[in-house]
């Protein structure tokens, strides 16, 4: 994978930034770049090959109390969801991931765990997920599917969201492929675990379990991989008891336990 399998994917991702901003106001450059698309094509392959593009300085703005939102130039939009058409492309999913394209989102996470008839389970996510996200860890992973020494300063380049370490801008087209793919290893731990039913929607985990041991090694093996990517389990999210003496088990905004 190089910067032309990346280039490749400029009119789906052009396409799909344009649709999204269809209602953005009349001063967005979204609007002189839908009047000379082609001639942007030529200048953003030449920037790209030749190692000349650079981010653009983001707006960060606070949507809740300490939770906060990367607002991105409309050029730069374009490349995070090129990079992100691109990565997805060649990057592994667990079935047991959701969130990802093409996996059922929401309504198939949520019919995989309805048909399971579990005795015990588990509910958690991460507190502060993007904001947790190593990039040493994610330039490690995804070095392994590109030797392009430019392609991953752009990478890096569009997960640093602060002049720190960790976390990856909220907002971004990319942030969310690293997002979902972040926790495959976990994934893969619960593929071809009969006694265990794993389902992960980015970072929102559930486990079903028939017996109390099946659930304590799968809560075991959740909160290792946690402690090994330095990630902190929820406690004000996470749920963990006997199914039939849950009568609010929410989960994905469904209350389980009600359907």
């Amino acid at each position: 994978m190089n910067i032309d399998t990346v280039l490749r994917n400029f009119d789906a991702a052009f396409t799909f930034v344009a649709r999204k901003k269809r209602s953005a106001v009349e001063k967005d450059e979204i609007w002189s770049l839908r009047g000379r698309v082609n001639r942007y094509r030529a200048e953003l392959t030449e920037q790209l090959r030749n190692g000349g593009y650079v981010f653009s300085p983001c707006y960060v703005i606070e949507y809740k109390p300490g939770k906060y939102l990367n607002s991105f130039r409309t050029c730069d939009t374009i490349v995070l969801k090129m990079l992100a058409l691109a990565f997805s492309q060649v990057l592994p999913k667990s079935p047991l991931c959701y969130s990802w394209k093409g996996h059922g989102g929401v309504m198939k996470a949520l019919s995989g765990a309805l048909t399971y008839q579990p005795v015990f389970y588990a509910k958690t996510d991460v507190s502060n997920y993007y904001a947790s996200v190593s990039h040493y860890y994610v330039m490690e992973q995804l070095s392994k599917f590109t030797t392009d020494e430019y392609l991953l300063r752009l990478v890096y380049c569009a997960i640093e969201a602060a002049n720190t370490d960790v976390g990856v801008p909220r907002g971004s087209a990319f942030s969310h492929v690293v997002g979902n793919f972040y926790l495959h290893e976990l994934d893969v731990k619960f593929e071809g675990r009969d006694s265990q039913c794993y389902v992960r929607y980015m970072d929102d985990i559930l486990l079903l379990t028939q017996h109390k041991g099946a659930l304590r090694r799968g809560v075991k093996t959740i909160r290792q991989e946690f402690e090994r990517l330095n990630l902190t389990w929820s406690y004000q999210k996470s749920h963990v008891g006997r199914w039939a003496k849950q009568s609010d088990l929410v989960f994905l905004g469904k209350n389980l336990t009600k359907c």
